[in-house]
């Protein structure tokens, strides 16, 4: 009789960290965040989830993660701090567009599909 091969499960895009697939997972509805029962559901699948309560913890402590009502977490929002640029928008005939900033050197380039 033939032997079995043996077939490699998929790791369902598992990086082995799991506090780094935890904050994935929240981020997945990042308004509405996740419950405990949920986040508890997800880390059975996963082959470390015993150390569930530790990894949302170390998050909690950063400050990645908050506890917005009981048992239910989300991330933490980030202030843009200064990311947004304020200029005049020039559309070409294709529909593109260059955004002109006072200041720069080079213009900013939006493609048509985001116009």
């Amino acid at each position: 009789m033939a032997k079995k091969k043996k077939i490699n499960k998929p790791t369902g895009g598992r990086s082995g960290n799991l506090a780094k697939d935890l904050l994935e997972f929240i981020g997945e509805r990042p308004a509405k965040g996740q419950s405990l029962k949920n986040i508890l559901k997800w880390s059975v699948k996963q082959a470390e989830g015993a150390g569930i309560f530790d990894a949302m913890e170390d998050l909690l402590y950063a400050q990645q993660i908050e506890e917005y009502q009981q048992d239910k977490f989300r991330l933490l929002q980030k202030d843009s701090g200064g990311s947004s640029v304020i200029g005049v928008v020039d559309i070409t005939r294709s529909g593109n567009a260059y955004v002109l900033i006072d200041g720069r050197l080079n213009d900013v380039f939006v493609a048509a599909r985001n116009t």
